[in-house]
């Protein structure tokens, strides 16, 4: 049995995020959305990815609601799982996808309609903007981490929100079309060299958009070609800010990457960065004249609170408001209370009890270091 689990979606109240339903009932949902869509002259997308019920992931696309492009999800995988391409190893799980979409598509769903998009024209004004965070560029890139393997291939530490900032950018202009959905999904499926191929030609034409130069930003600086990342931004500190927030790279290699732009071109913000991944925490806060993103700012809220200076990390995390670190702040406070009401014990006590005291103290120490 299939489920789709869609995400990322424009429009919840719609296509709610991260709700499995059983293919058949996402055929259903997908045909109505698109065609109130088409009727209110609208147009989102939503991410969604295809799985069995153990969780293996068998497809991961963008459906373009009232884009006209597919009727339904159906459609869609009908028309582009065929064209991927996979190791022969992964072509029976290509196929038993195919064949599963097939059995659990009702009949009617499947017919194929016809539609001229001469005549189509989506008012813009109209259109469903997409959620803040998905334009965000420079603060959220990255936010896929490593994705893994996917059933159809292999999927590769790609700039996820990158790819949804260029087709947000479409969408806000009315341009979105078929052949843009097939280079992200083809992309988002593993080929990657086709796509970069492409963003490199779109680069000789001088034809890149901003977030289309973002994506090749990052191919350069993940492959450590530093000097055509430069080339194509020569604002260092933008790039080597690319670099830490590329979140498909795991901390030592950005680390061991970040180090070596350092060297070529030296920045405030790469020995910033360079102190955080170090541990080194004195240094970080010693640092000046540092273009503070969001992911700087919740650095500097860590270091204040590895050093102890807990007002600070509360000031500090105005700037950010990250929960995970919120919640680091809060159990430290905890345990530092409690600790000192142990220390004021301990001289009043022997024994048994002293050395159970002792203990309290040295495991709320030592939970307090692992924060």
């Amino acid at each position: 049995m299939l489920q789709v689990v869609f995400y990322n979606s424009a429009n919840t109240e719609k296509v709610e995020n991260f709700k499995h339903i059983p293919f058949s009932d996402a055929v259903v949902l997908t045909e109505n959305v698109e065609r109130e869509c088409r009727k209110e002259k609208q147009l989102f997308q939503a991410e969604f990815q295809i799985t069995d019920l153990n969780g293996n992931v068998y497809y991961r696309g963008i459906f373009a609601f009232g884009s006209y492009d597919y009727q339904n999800i159906y459609h869609q995988l009908h028309e582009t799982a065929p064209k991927i391409k996979v190791p022969k190893d992964k072509e029976h799980e290509r196929q038993f996808l195919l064949e599963q979409i097939e059995k659990l598509t009702p009949a009617a769903y499947k017919e194929i309609e016809f539609v001229d998009k001469t005549f189509i024209n989506l008012e813009k004004t109209n259109i469903s903007r997409f959620k803040k965070w998905q334009r965000s560029v420079f603060y959220l890139l990255g936010s896929g981490a490593t994705i893994g393997c996917l059933a159809l291939g292999f999927m590769f530490n790609m700039q996820q929100n990158s790819f949804n900032n260029e087709l947000a950018k479409e969408v806000e202009k009315g341009e979105i079309n078929k052949q843009l959905i097939e280079h992200y999904e083809s992309a988002l499926q593993g080929n990657k060299e086709s796509y970069f191929t492409y963003l490199e030609s779109l680069n000789k034409e001088n034809k890149l958009t901003e977030n289309q130069q973002v994506l090749l930003i990052n191919e350069y600086l993940v492959a450590g070609a530093f000097d055509k990342a430069v080339s194509l931004n020569d604002d260092v500190i933008y790039v080597e800010t690319l670099l830490l927030a590329n979140k498909g790279l795991s901390d030592a290699i950005k680390k061991d990457k970040i180090a070596t732009f350092n060297e070529l071109y030296p920045t405030n913000e790469a020995r910033f960065d360079l102190a955080y991944f170090e541990k080194n925490y004195e240094l970080l806060l010693n640092v000046e004249n540092v273009n503070m993103t969001v992911q700087r700012s919740e650095m500097k809220t860590y270091a204040y609170l590895k050093l102890g200076k807990v007002e600070e990390a509360k000031k500090e995390l105005n700037n950010n408001s990250n929960s995970v670190l919120s919640e680091k702040i809060v159990r430290y406070e905890i345990l530092a209370a409690e600790i000192k009401t142990l220390q004021t014990r301990l001289p009043l006590v022997s024994g048994e009890e002293k050395n159970e005291i002792s203990k309290q103290i040295a495991d709320k120490e030592q939970e307090i270091a692992k924060l």
